[in-house]
């Protein structure tokens, strides 16, 4: 057991002492604490899928020398969460080769059998020019919701990479002004 004085407590006696619990766990909930707000600053994993254009893309490789905005959603209903974030993006720095744009929907392997028609059916309603940044992953997505503190599968996550893969900033669920104009001016540092 770990106990936790204040240099008050320490000063006032014993009997302002309070148990924190077993070391265990309390060295697991600060380890959990440090991993959320140690992704920021950390590289993007590797992340292998085919894209819509039937090319097999990594992530971050193929953002190495760009400023990368990555977004994940694990259900359907998250699109307008990621749009929200994507269309302000593009408007603002699409005409620039230094940028790009990636979406990944994460769909699991219990839809791999679907799967052609399930990318078909992607493909129909994207432009033809995003089917290569549009990559679904159909395997096991666990190791990155954790390597990238994506606890709520019903949310859309945003990560924006700098030129070497580094995550430069996080954000999710749906684009409001405040949060936007933070990944706005995020990835205007970046250039």
């Amino acid at each position: 057991m770990v106990i936790i004085r204040t240099e008050t407590e320490i000063k006032k006696g014993p009997s302002f002492v309070e148990e924190a619990g077993p070391v265990e766990h309390t060295a697991s909930k600060l380890a959990k604490s440090l991993k959320k707000t140690t992704i920021v600053g950390s590289k993007f994993p590797e992340l292998t899928a085919r894209s819509l254009a039937g090319n097999i893309v990594t992530l971050p490789d193929a953002c190495e020398g760009k400023i990368c905005l990555i977004g994940i959603a694990f259900e359907r209903r998250a699109q307008d969460m990621l749009d929200s974030w994507f269309e302000p993006f593009e408007r603002e720095f699409g005409d620039s080769p230094v940028f790009s744009v990636y979406e990944v929907p994460m769909v699991g392997p219990h839809w791999n059998f679907f799967s052609l028609i399930i990318d078909s059916g992607m493909r129909g309603g994207i432009p033809a020019e995003k089917h290569n940044y549009v990559l679904t992953l159909y395997e096991d997505y666990s190791k990155y919701q954790e390597l990238l503190d994506m606890e709520d599968r019903d949310l859309a996550y945003i990560f924006l990479l700098d030129k070497k893969g580094i995550i430069s900033w996080k954000g999710k669920g749906s684009a409001e002004s405040g949060n936007l104009r933070e990944l706005i001016e995020a990835a205007s540092l970046l250039l």
